[in-house]
């Protein structure tokens, strides 16, 4: 069972500083990234690292996006958002069996 207590014992001691850019227009590529570092620092290299883009209002709009490696520890994802509005955007980085995440609240902007 993946209770949030058996997680808490699993954490890793990482660093997650997502960076979702504040001018997100509506189609238009926009770029999310992260960078990861252990206790001491150090980059993190996980198995995966993948963008989610939730639509509270609409489901069927949700995404998700493979963030490539940009260099050691940070991680990129090209994206565009169908709708203007909010979102949350959620990082999830999995290393074996655990998963770890972050996430912000997205605004999206007219054109």
């Amino acid at each position: 069972e993946n209770t949030l207590v058996s997680r808490l014992a699993k954490d890793p001691g990482w660093t997650m500083r997502p960076d979702f850019p504040r001018d997100i227009e509506l189609a238009e590529p926009t770029t999310i990234r992260v960078s990861l570092v252990d206790k001491a620092g150090q980059p993190v290299t996980p198995d995966s690292v993948t963008f989610f883009a939730y639509r509270a209002s609409d489901k069927s709009m949700d995404f998700s996006a493979v963030m490539s490696e940009e260099g050691k520890g940070r991680y990129a994802a090209k994206v565009s958002f169908p709708l203007f509005g909010f979102w949350d955007g959620v990082i999830a980085v999995k290393q074996g069996e655990d998963e770890y995440s972050t996430g912000e609240r997205i605004i999206v902007a007219r054109p």
